[in-house]
């Protein structure tokens, strides 16, 4: 992968080009193998495959390329193999970083992912014990289900979507309190009548790169939830409050416009720091910064049209970011 990024030397991109060449026609050969009895293998190799494209590729158009291609290539391979054959070592690993890229496949496809399913977040952890980003995905992988569907079926829908966001501040309040008790806080879990999830660590704060990155990541999961939410209530004309089964004042319209605001407003800031750094300029290369930022970014921009308009100064500053690296 280095090798192909090396703006130095031609030579050595096509060496690396046609080593990855090589490398294809091998795992074709391997995957036309009968009998073997395990193919958990060549999902690594799928999933490194799968990297190799994402280097080579501008963070703006990575998926119209062959990262896609070669991640549901991992993922079909992965499920025939069965949960239970990524319990340890590098399988495992391998199982995690293919859920995570999963994942932001299934939002942006908008399709259902079979890793909500009960037994993929279950079985793979039966020998290891998860890690707070590990339980925070299995809610992920709920809202690609949500996601996925329609929102022809009203109230039932809105309960579903009402309580993934609990389950996500939940899950915020948990991780902050055992892992950063020390971190002044005003979030109270986000479940009186006003929501204050972006009104708890300052950003001056943060602790550490992998503090902001799993920060970052709820909080754009909190802001796809809370925009779907919108969506459901605004597309079926319905106020949830009248229908008497939802006897929460965190449903009223207004309140959720406006935790919409302050949610993005808070990741627009996370995402501004330098931990992040050239994550969104737009030039080939894997960095953590640019993988964690992908997410968030596609997220902000599926805000609703109410918000676009009085944004465009942001969003130019972006552009202007993943174009030209510009600060």
């Amino acid at each position: 992968m280095r090798l192909s990024l090396c703006g130095e030397k031609d030579t050595y991109q096509i060496f690396s080009l046609e080593t990855y060449s090589g490398s294809l026609q091998i795992f074709r050969r391997l995957l036309q193998k009968e009998g073997q009895e395990s193919k958990s293998l060549l999902v690594v190799i799928s999933l490194i495959f799968t990297l190799f494209e994402a280097a080579q590729q501008y963070p703006t158009r990575i998926y119209e390329s062959g990262w896609a291609g070669h991640l549901k290539g991992a993922l079909f391979l992965m499920q025939r193999q069965g949960p239970a054959a990524f319990q340890i070592g590098g399988f495992h690993a391998a199982f995690k970083k293919l859920r995570e890229m999963a994942v932001l496949l299934a939002f942006s496809s908008r399709s259902p992912l079979f890793l909500a399913q009960p037994e993929w977040k279950e079985i793979p952890w039966a020998i290891l014990e998860k890690s707070p980003r590990d339980r925070l995905y299995d809610i992920a992988t709920e809202i690609t289900t949500l996601y996925s569907t329609s929102y022809e079926h009203g109230i039932s829908q809105l309960l579903v979507a009402h309580r993934v966001y609990l389950k996500l501040v939940a899950w915020r309040k948990e991780w902050l309190s055992i892992e950063f008790p020390s971190l002044p806080s005003s979030c109270q879990g986000c479940l009186g009548q006003e929501c204050n999830c972006t009104e708890y660590i300052h950003v001056s704060i943060f602790p550490s790169n992998d503090f902001t990155f799993l920060m970052t990541e709820c909080t754009a999961m909190l802001l796809m939830v809370t925009y779907m939410t919108l969506e459901m209530i605004t597309s079926s004309r319905m106020d949830p409050l009248k229908e008497n089964k939802i006897p929460d004042e965190c449903l009223r319209i207004e309140v959720i416009q406006y935790r919409a605001l302050k949610l993005r407003r808070f990741l627009k800031e996370t995402l501004t720091l330098p931990c992040f750094g050239q994550a969104i300029s737009d030039c080939p290369g894997i960095t953590e910064g640019r993988c964690r930022a992908l997410f968030p970014i596609w997220v902000l921009s599926q805000e609703p049209k109410e918000f676009s308009a009085c944004d465009s100064n942001w969003w130019l500053a972006l552009s202007s970011r993943v174009n030209y690296g510009m600060n």
